[in-house]
């Protein structure tokens, strides 16, 4: 029973790290496109 209960805390705690690494790379991913627009229509 407590394997099991580990288990699921690690997928959990794994689907919380997935989550948030995408969140920041797509921030970031943004903010660079956003900088990058605008320094194209600055040219």
């Amino acid at each position: 029973m407590e394997k099991d209960k580990e288990k699921t805390y690690k997928k959990d705690s794994l689907k919380g790290t997935l989550f948030s690494v995408l969140a920041v790379g797509g921030f970031i991913l943004l903010s660079w496109f956003t900088v990058w627009s605008l320094f194209l229509s600055r040219i």
